[in-house]
């Protein structure tokens, strides 16, 4: 696992856009998404060996198409009452981050990985799971904010994420 400290390069600028899984002219990409316009959600939690992922799904409101692109930043895991826990985020270097398009028919999904069992000082399997987990998207307007129904994330909040992908 790579951990990159440079910006984020997205697709638009590249030249190419994935919408539905394929390719398409930038000049036809249309506005970035802004948080209002998306919908979250945490999928089925595969587990194994302490380890955890799932797939959050992205998909825009009916009616709307926007774009989003790169990798999540600034998350944050949140109780139920809005208060921050510890998080620590690392990403999966990618060699190329495209812009998705999501509109009625197309999703994203941003693959993420974290620590089910507790390993570190600190940890504490009594303490309530995450409600929620808050990031930005590059280029999108606003915090996004999805349940959390990943139980819980030790290692002080390891969360380990690769770029917004087109939903198979």
């Amino acid at each position: 696992m790579k951990k990159s400290v440079l910006p984020v390069v997205t697709a638009v600028a590249l030249g190419t856009v994935a919408f539905g899984g394929t390719a398409a002219a930038a000049g036809a990409a249309p506005a970035a998404c802004s948080a209002a316009d998306l919908t979250g959600t945490l999928g089925h939690v595969e587990a194994g060996a302490g380890q955890r992922a799932a797939l959050l799904t992205l998909t825009a409101r009916p009616g709307s198409t926007c774009a989003v692109s790169g990798f999540p930043q600034e998350p944050q895991f949140v109780d139920a009452v809005g208060r921050v826990l510890p998080t620590r985020g690392d990403r999966e270097e990618e060699d190329r981050t495209p812009a998705v398009v999501l509109d009625d028919a197309h999703g994203a999904q941003l693959p993420l990985r974290w620590t089910g069992i507790p390993v570190a000082d600190g940890d504490d399997p009594d303490a309530p799971a995450p409600a929620a987990l808050r990031f930005v998207l590059p280029g999108v307007c606003g915090v996004i904010t999805v349940d959390w129904t990943g139980g819980h994330v030790f290692d002080g909040g390891h969360l380990i994420m690769r770029a917004i992908q087109p939903s198979s």
